[in-house]
């Protein structure tokens, strides 16, 4: 019985089993919930684990416009994780922004990846990333 609803799941996924899973990507599932995106808005919401991370997506007409996670096992570039701290990104601090009433954030290079952090204060030099995020209406 347990492998016919991992089949299940998988056969309700299809586009998100895909290590090219991003924005942009097409998906055919329905709402699971609403998620509140950085412009402020709450749009369809699903979440999926992919090659054994947990992510959060928004999508409008089937097409992925937002993309998180907060899974402790998520990495880029082998180099930065939820355990990095401000200070550690460098220059990349500098570029510190606010999405009011959502939080601050920094854009992580070219990667299209943003560093979030608490959206009650800026971060100070030792706090750790809360989560990462892909919007490309912040990132364009």
């Amino acid at each position: 019985m347990r492998i016919l609803f991992y089949l299940f799941i998988l056969y309700l996924f299809p586009s998100c089993q895909d290590s090219k899973f991003d924005i942009g990507s097409k998906v055919n599932v329905e709402p699971k919930f609403k998620l509140v995106l950085p412009n402020d808005s709450a749009i369809d919401g699903r979440d999926t684990v992919i090659n054994g991370i947990t992510y959060l997506f928004a999508f409008e007409d089937d097409e992925v416009i937002f993309l998180s996670t907060g899974d402790k096992n998520f990495q880029l570039n082998n180099k930065v994780s939820l355990n990095t701290k401000f200070s550690d990104l460098g220059d990349l601090k500098d570029k510190l922004e606010l999405a009011p009433g959502w939080g601050h954030y920094v854009p992580l290079n070219n990667s299209g990846w943003c560093a979030s952090f608490s959206y009650k204060a800026a971060p100070e030099a030792d706090t750790k990333i809360n989560s990462f995020f892909k919007y490309s209406v912040l990132t364009e």
